[in-house]
């Protein structure tokens, strides 16, 4: 490697640091379940603002779509409350997948409310699901309203095979006790977290099904307001926490931030992270049922509000909302009336962002943001392994001012020349992007300590190449 390429490979580390964590938005496709119009929405944002793309209607009776997370196999798999059951949807074509040869078979997993155990036939849902554990399985949640005064409540959670919806250990895997739960979310240390009501965040162990409490979101233990959404952030140092009032409006609804080791509220001085939208009637902040994930580059942290009518309230649209997960500041600002600007409008309603301009409110359930489809090859994922990672890093410096013929690694973005800067450019200027999956900001454990270690060595060589003493030495990354 020559002299001036290193000092090159200096000024990216230090400008792709900056940029990594500056909050610079990917182009994303973006879908989403609507509680009330009971479909699945489809957003694209290639740039220039988010642009309705679809909605697609569930194709089954009786059903009230709820949850939706995205699957090993790139596709995405949908809570359906009423049905009790999970769909399937393929986000390629905008369309629910069938089963069995039967075209009007819609069920990926069927009767999850079936199965052995004292009150299960009055169990309701699932509401709430997500891939992981072990083996990467498909695990649901849902059960009864505790509401009405069960200690236990009729609660589950079912461990379902990834690839057949079949029940896997014991049916339900975990039995009562999880308070009507409405959100899971895998913990960075491979437990399975479960928000519910009551404010309580329990820890359920996905080999022995133990059960302890995680975490308690609200001002008293045991009485704070219903969890209804979670996500960690990229770097897995921080939950997120969307609430909701259980459909009382008797608290109301926010997002919190808790220490991902202790679980402990970040923001004693800020509290909540960010704050209730009703305040009389100016609903200034998105304000129930608020549901959180992230941008698919990890800068940007959605928020989305269910669109109701509360007794006393005036009529407020369903939308997503955008915040600075670092300081809690709307991306998007305020409009004249000091109300938040939506990122996602509610398609019932003429926007310029299009849709039908008719029907319920959108009353939008978990976001998946997955990688814009008008640019199918990741840039900088030379071995088209999903991933912008030290592999690709490596193709470059091995290869360096190398022509052809190309290493067979090298399948996405074949240089036409040598090997140089702009292939480095590509790998560090998109380090740690994923496609499919949602992408994720390294950590300094990874990338920077890459990048410096390349940077200590690479100066080295140099001064040999210089002085002609001892010839190059080998490393490997």
């Amino acid at each position: 490697m020559k002299a001036y390429t290193l000092n090159v490979l200096g000024s990216m580390l230090a400008v792709t640091w900056v940029f990594t964590f500056s909050g610079a938005a990917d182009a994303e496709e973006m879908y989403f379940t609507s509680f009330l119009r009971n479909s699945v929405i489809h957003f694209s944002d290639v740039g220039e603002g988010p642009e309705f793309v679809s909605e697609t209607p569930a194709p089954v009776t009786d059903t009230a779509l709820r949850e939706v997370t995205l699957g090993p196999d790139g596709k995405l798999y949908v809570a359906s409350l009423h049905d009790m059951a999970v769909l399937r949807f393929d986000p390629a074509t905008d369309t629910f997948d069938t089963f069995g040869g039967d075209p009007n078979n819609f069920f990926f997993a069927s009767g999850i409310s079936s199965g052995s155990g004292v009150y299960l036939q009055d169990f309701s849902g699932p509401a709430a699901l997500v891939f992981g554990g072990p083996n990467n399985d498909l695990w649901v949640a849902g059960g009864d309203d505790t509401m009405s005064g069960d200690p236990h409540g009729l609660s589950y959670i079912k461990r379902l095979d990834a690839t057949t919806g079949a029940p896997i250990g014991p049916d339900p895997f975990v039995f009562e006790g999880m308070n009507e739960p409405n959100t899971l979310v895998f913990h960075p240390d491979g437990d399975l977290l479960v928000g519910g009501q009551f404010g309580n965040i329990r820890r359920v162990d996905p080999v022995t099904g133990d059960v302890s409490i995680f975490a308690q979101v609200g001002e008293v233990a045991g009485d704070g307001p219903r969890v209804k959404g979670m996500v960690f952030s990229p770097d897995g140092s921080t939950l997120f926490v969307g609430t909701d009032a259980g459909g009382f409006f008797s608290e109301f609804d926010s997002t919190y931030r808790l220490d991902a080791v202790t679980g402990e509220n970040m923001d004693t001085v800020q509290n909540p992270f960010i704050p209730p939208g009703l305040s009389g009637t100016n609903e200034k902040y998105p304000f129930s049922d608020l549901e959180v994930d992230f941008s698919t580059d990890g800068s940007t942290l959605f928020v989305g509000s269910r669109g109701q009518q509360p007794s006393g309230f005036p009529s407020v649209p369903g939308g997503f909302f955008r915040f600075d997960p670092n300081t809690g500041d709307a991306v998007d600002g305020f409009d004249q009336d000091g109300a938040i600007n939506c990122y996602i409008c509610d398609i019932s309603t003429e926007t310029s962002q299009g849709g039908p301009g008719s029907g319920p409110h959108m009353s939008p359930q978990r976001i998946v943001a997955l990688p814009s489809t008008d640019d199918p090859e990741l840039d900088g994922d030379f071995n088209d392994d999903g991933r912008v990672d030290v592999d690709d890093l490596n193709l470059v410096l091995f290869n360096w001012d190398k022509t052809v013929p190309p290493p067979e690694e090298w399948v996405n973005h074949i240089p036409e020349g040598p090997v140089a800067v702009n292939e480095l450019n590509a790998v560090l200027f998109n380090w740690g992007s994923m496609a499919p999956l949602v992408a994720s900001v390294p950590e300094p454990g990874s990338g920077l300590l890459v990048v410096c270690g390349l940077l200590a060595i690479g100066i080295h060589r140099c001064s040999y190449r210089q002085t002609g003493e001892r010839p190059l030495p080998a490393w490997r990354l």
